[in-house]
């Protein structure tokens, strides 16, 4: 029988001494971390992720900056050129997406990109970028 068969890896025993397997890491790459569906975990530190995050069930962001709930992932002009480079030559797989955009990087003469504006909340509408709308430098008046 498949059952049977001993498979190898590394097994956490609750400690509630119920026999139940809290974490399992088998050899085929698999890994099973808590008991059921209302196990919780916290992580210390950073966690990295090399592949797809698979979520089933809900995720809850709930510490952001400010306290708010919902935030915008934050890029800077310099830090993020890659980033933001990304996001200019395959703006059809971005439709949907926003970011607001920290710093502007040093546009070259002979460069063009949609993201020319610090401070600016940045949204993709069919595979096209936008700078919001909802603020800008007023330009000063002359007293005359």
């Amino acid at each position: 029988m498949a059952d049977d068969k001993i498979k190898k890896g590394i097994a956490v025993l609750s400690d509630e001494g119920d026999g139940e397997t809290t974490f399992r890491f088998l050899d085929d790459g698999t890994s099973k971390i808590g008991k059921d569906v209302s196990s919780e975990h916290t992580f210390a530190g950073t966690v990295t992720i090399n592949d797809t995050l698979d979520i089933q069930g809900e995720a809850i962001f709930d510490k952001r900056i400010g306290g708010y709930k919902f935030g915008l992932p934050l890029l800077d002009g310099k830090d993020d050129k890659a980033i933001l480079d990304e996001l200019d030559s395959n703006s059809g797989n971005y439709s949907g997406y926003m970011f607001y955009l920290d710093n502007a990087h040093e546009v070259e003469e002979s460069e063009t990109t949609p993201f020319e504006q610090p401070q600016k909340i940045y949204f993709c509408e069919g595979s096209v970028w936008f700078a919001s709308p909802f603020f800008s430098e007023e330009e000063e008046e002359d007293d005359v």
